[in-house]
C-alpha cells in the first residue's frame, strides 16, 4: 500500500516538517563531508604505509602521513609518524658526515617532532595503552644514549600504560628492557619475572633473562 501525506495544509505540521528536513539534510552533509576526510585520510595512511613496507624513501612516506593527519588526525596516523622519526633518528646518529652542531639540530628537531607526535596521538584517545607505550618508546630509545631526563620521562609513560592494560606480558618487559637500559638490572629481572608469571613461555622475556644471566656469569 501506498502512504501518502501533505503538510501544506497545516502551517504547524509544515514548518515542523521543513525544519526536520533541513536538520537531515544538514546532518547528511556534515556526516558526508566527515567520512569523505576519512576516506582520503586512509589513502594517503595507505600510500605512506605501502611505501614504507617496500623500503622507499622516507620523505615520501613522511609527507603522506602529513597529508593523511591534515585530514584526519587520528591516534594510529601519530604512531605511525613516530616511527618513522624513530627510524630517522637512528639513521642521523650513524651519520658520520655531519658536523656536530647540525647534528644537535637536527637530532632535536626529530626528537621535537616525535613526542609531539606523541603527545597528540595521547590527547586523541588518552585511554588507549599503545599510545602512552609509543610516547614512551620515543624517551626509551634515549636511554642507552645517556640522554638527560630520558628515563624519567619515559617511566611513567610505561607505568601509565601498564595501568591501562595490566595483564601485558608485553609492557612488564618494556619496562624491564627501561630499566636494564638505565643499569638497574636487579629491578629489570623482577620485572622481567613478572612479564614469566603472566605469560610462562613468553620467549622474548625468556632471552632477556638469559642476557642477565649471562652478564652475571652464569652461563651455564
Amino acid at each position: 500500500k501506498t502512504f501518502s501525506f501533505t503538510y501544506t495544509n497545516d502551517p504547524r505540521v509544515g514548518f515542523a516538517t521543513v525544519l526536520v528536513l533541513v536538520v537531515f539534510l544538514i546532518t547528511t552533509v556534515v556526516g558526508g563531508y566527515s567520512i569523505v576526510k576519512r576516506l582520503v585520510a586512509f589513502l594517503y595512511f595507505q600510500n605512506a604505509r605501502t611505501a614504507f613496507e617496500a623500503g622507499g624513501d622516507a620523505a615520501h612516506v613522511e609527507r603522506s602521513l602529513a597529508r593523511a593527519i591534515e585530514f584526519f588526525p587520528a591516534d594510529v596516523l601519530y604512531r605511525s609518524l613516530i616511527d618513522i622519526r624513530l627510524i630517522q633518528i637512528k639513521a642521523l646518529l650513524q651519520r658520520q658526515d655531519v658536523g656536530a652542531e647540525a647534528l644537535r639540530a637536527e637530532f632535536q628537531d626529530l626528537l621535537g617532532s616525535a613526542t609531539a607526535a606523541g603527545n597528540a596521538a595521547i590527547a586523541v584517545n588518552p585511554t588507549d595503552y599503545v599510545n602512552w607505550l609509543a610516547l614512551a618508546r620515543v624517551y626509551a630509545s634515549l636511554v642507552p644514549l645517556k640522554v638527560e631526563g630520558a628515563y624519567e620521562s619515559a617511566k611513567p609513560l610505561l607505568q601509565n600504560a601498564r595501568k591501562l592494560n595490566p595483564k601485558s606480558p608485553r609492557l612488564a618487559l618494556d619496562e624491564a628492557r627501561l630499566e636494564i637500559a638505565h643499569g638497574s638490572s636487579d629491578e629489570g629481572k623482577k620485572l622481567v619475572g613478572e612479564a614469566l608469571q603472566m605469560k610462562s613461555n613468553y620467549t622474548d622475556a625468556i632471552f632477556v633473562l638469559a642476557q642477565l644471566e649471562i652478564d652475571a656469569g652464569n652461563v651455564k
